[in-house]
Parts: structure tokens; C-alpha cells; sequence
């Protein structure tokens, strides 16, 4: 083995210390999951709650939450959330710029369809997450656009970006609409901003400090316990 032997020895035993942890871990989560033998499915595309006024449209295995603007029209654009158990079924028509409620006084609840084939659950948990991540470019984001290009070079980190946070760019330059230059408007940082001093580099030690105190599960992860910094 070349290199140096005493650095292949250190990296040969945190290996083995990371191996006992998972294994560790592994034994730990054994008797609390077991294999998914089922999945529910909604019967119904269109939910409406009245209390936040969203209306939920489910979309291959996700719902999309759209917001109210007038009486019964909401926006075409949405984001990703789980509706109410007390969410109403409605029917709605979609046209170009809105979405019309027909009947919002409903009081249908939602009906779910049982899962339990692995072909069938396999083949909606990939529709699921293929539409899960490829919400920005279905929905046409500004970021998926080429005129947005220019900001995004380099990580965020381009001379574009600087420009936008100090002010300095013109924004009547870039080929967005009105609510998106608001918005790069809106980027723009204070006196104070500016005069503070990000560090580009953490501490092994403010590292571990961080993932002590932190305490998230995401369904990134089979056994509930990834965290991504």
C-alpha cells in the first residue's frame, strides 16, 4: 500500500468505527419499521379548505396547494403540502390564468383507494418522487428559464449575484417579469449586511455542535434518520 502508513491506518480504523455505528444503529431500528405493504391512493383530484383557503390538487403522488385571490379563483402556480384530514372534495374548472371552484360549499370528504400490489405501490412512489423533484421545471420556475442563467452561474456566486445583492445591477436588463424583478429587488442587503463577515469554513468542533442540537427526520431516508446541512 503506498502513501503514508500511519494515515491508511487512521482512515482503516474510522472505517471500522463507522461501521459499528450503523450496525449499532441498524439493531437499534430493527424493531420499530417494518416493510411497506401498502400505500394509500386519493380517489379524487380536487380538495378544497376552506379555512386556509387552498384548494389541493393531487398531481402523481403529491398534492399541490393553490392559493385564493378572489371568490372561488385560485392561482395557477402552487407549492407542495399535505391537505387536512376535513378537507372537502369539489369539482373546478381550469383555464388558462385561474382555477374555478363549482361548488365550494361541498361537504364530500375525501376517499382513498388501498395499495397493496409491489409492482403497482413501486410504480407510484417512482411517479411520486420523479414529480416531487422536478417541480421547478414543470412549472416553469423563473430559475428553469434561460434568462435566469446569468444568476445562477457559478453556484449563485457570479458577479451577476453580487451585483443584486449590493444594488448594483440593473435589473431593467434582464428579461423577468415585473413580480421577479421585485423580488431581485428585494434581495438587495442593508449597510449592516453588508459589513457582515460569512465564514466560508466550519470547525469540527461547531460541526458536531450543530448536529447534536439538531433533531430532523425527512422521508429522504428509509430509516427516518438522514439531516443534510
Amino acid at each position: 500500500m503506498g502513501g503514508d502508513p500511519a494515515k491508511a491506518i487512521k482512515c482503516m480504523i474510522n472505517a471500522a468505527k463507522r461501521k459499528g455505528m450503523f450496525k449499532r444503529l441498524r439493531a437499534i431500528l430493527k424493531s420499530a419499521w417494518s416493510s411497506l405493504d401498502y400505500i394509500e391512493v386519493p380517489v379524487e383530484m380536487w380538495l378544497l379548505d376552506v379555512e386556509t383557503n387552498e384548494l389541493f390538487e393531487f398531481d402523481n403522488g403529491i398534492y399541490i396547494a393553490h392559493a385564493k385571490f378572489e371568490e372561488d379563483l385560485y392561482e395557477q402556480y402552487g407549492q407542495i403540502k399535505i391537505p387536512p384530514n376535513n378537507a372537502k372534495v369539489v369539482d373546478v374548472e381550469v383555464s388558462e390564468d385561474v382555477i374555478h371552484v363549482k361548488n365550494p360549499d361541498s361537504i364530500k370528504l375525501a376517499t382513498w383507494e388501498k395499495v397493496t400490489k409491489p409492482e403497482e405501490m413501486e410504480e407510484w412512489l417512482l411517479k411520486r418522487n420523479k414529480r416531487h423533484l422536478q417541480q421547478m421545471y414543470l412549472e416553469n420556475w423563473p430559475p428553469t428559464k434561460s434568462n435566469f442563467a446569468p444568476i445562477l452561474e457559478d453556484y449563485g456566486t457570479s458577479a451577476t449575484a453580487k451585483d443584486i445583492l449590493n444594488g448594483d445591477y440593473d435589473l431593467e436588463s434582464l428579461n423577468l417579469s415585473l413580480e421577479m424583478k421585485w423580488f431581485l429587488e428585494s434581495l438587495e442587503m442593508n449597510e449592516k449586511e453588508k459589513q457582515t463577515d460569512v465564514p466560508k469554513r466550519m470547525l469540527r468542533e461547531d460541526f458536531q455542535k450543530v448536529m447534536k442540537l439538531q433533531e430532523e427526520t425527512t422521508t429522504s431516508s428509509p430509516p427516518g434518520i438522514h439531516y443534510t446541512l
